[in-house]
């Protein structure tokens, strides 16, 4: 399957097999996940629930509070490549995890499902391509470029995806694009951003300094509107900031504003809170089981401890009042035949989605405690609704 993959990666974005060298065969599972339709409808009910929540004007107000210290600049580009990431809970219920606003494997799951020929998402590289085209492609300069952009990108494990949007943007878009590390591009004296002595009009954001706090040139110029930014500060403040969890589930946080006017929302929240509303240490450390404990800038599986099995040495290590402790929603299970032999993973849904529609989704199957693409037989699954 993987080497099917590749093929199909180098045929559609005229690529070379030389450029999967340091691409792990892990990254892609060898199995379909079946699921029921209700799965896929209750992510696009949830998709609609954020999408309206985030145009509210008492939301957006409230938002704009919250962020005042930290140079967002509000805009009304909707933010590309957003991400619902899910557990599905025995009653077959969406349990969110993480929303993100920079999401990986869009095209890489694309790919997943034309090598196999399933046509679960069949609009998915035209979906991705008119988003760009309605947002920071949107009357393009022809003589400009678009930019990639990433810290070190070269030396990032998707960096294969780079290399196809570049192919995707040339192709399908008609534009000249570049891969680029933040330090590579420069500012000229109207706040314009340069990169290979060519004007900059728009990025495409995978950078995951989400506010932008340590890019102070590209932050500048997208505040300046002198380029144009997507995933951008304020959509991160608007979705996937974690403190929003908190927010929406702190009684009369915004008046006027009850979560019940969004009811999937709602439901597939998992209740959040910091270390510091406990009542003691000693309170939390028994209650431990019951949680998961992240950062409250984590993103992916960094520094994500399970209650239950984190020691009291840890545990201590990793205290602080402005740790998250997010209520427990385990990875569901699925057991695939190998050739006769079962196989049994756990997994998690990512659902990708622009605006108020979702464009794509693939499973992420795994053996341990994150899904770290370390997997044999492991990896991106795609989809079949059933």
């Amino acid at each position: 399957i993987f080497e099917s993959f590749v093929s199909t990666c180098c045929d559609t974005f005229a690529l070379s097999k030389s450029d999967f060298d340091n691409v792990t065969p892990n990254m892609i599972s060898p199995f379909v996940l079946e699921l029921p339709k209700t799965i896929l409808q209750q992510a696009q009910n949830i998709v609609i629930d954020l999408y309206k929540l985030s145009q509210n004007e008492l939301y957006q107000n409230k938002v704009t509070e919250s962020v005042l210290d930290r140079h967002v600049t509000k805009t009304s580009l909707a933010p590309l490549l957003c991400s619902l990431d899910v557990h599905v809970d025995p009653n077959n219920e969406l349990k969110i995890i993480e929303i993100n606003t920079n999401a990986s494997a869009y095209l890489i799951s694309a790919m997943n499902y034309k090598t196999r020929n399933l046509a679960t998402f069949p609009d998915a590289l035209k979906d991705i391509g008119d988003s760009f085209s309605e947002s920071i492609a949107h009357n393009a300069p022809p003589d400009q470029l678009l930019a990639i952009m990433d810290e070190d990108p070269k030396n990032q494990k998707q960096y294969i995806e780079f290399l196809m949007y570049q192919n995707l943007f040339k192709n399908v878009l008609q534009l000249d694009s570049v891969i680029a590390d933040p330090q590579q591009f420069t500012a000229a004296a109207d706040g314009s951003l340069y990169c290979n002595e060519k004007r900059v009009f728009g990025i495409y954001n995978r950078h995951t300094d989400f506010y932008l706090e340590k890019l102070t040139l590209i932050r500048q110029a997208h505040n300046t509107k002198k380029v144009l930014l997507s995933p951008h500060p304020w959509g991160y403040a608007l979705l996937a900031d974690k403190q929003r969890m908190l927010d929406l589930q702190t009684p009369n946080w915004c008046a006027g504003l009850t979560l019940d006017a969004f009811p999937h929302l709602q439901k597939a929240l998992l209740t959040t809170r910091y270390f510091s509303q406990f009542a003691s240490v000693d309170e939390l450390w028994q209650q431990r089981h019951k949680y998961f404990f992240k950062p409250a800038d984590s993103y992916g599986s960094k520094s994500v401890y399970n209650g239950k099995s984190i020691s009291r040495k840890k545990f201590d290590a990793i205290y602080s009042p402005q740790m998250l402790a997010q209520e427990t929603a385990p990875a569901p299970e699925v057991t695939f035949n190998n050739n006769g032999t079962p196989e049994k993973f756990k997994y998690d849904l990512r659902f990708f989605f622009f605006k108020d529609k979702v464009q794509l989704a693939f499973a992420r199957t795994y053996r341990g405690q994150l899904t770290n693409l370390q997997t044999p037989l492991g990896g991106h699954a795609p989809l079949v609704f059933v």
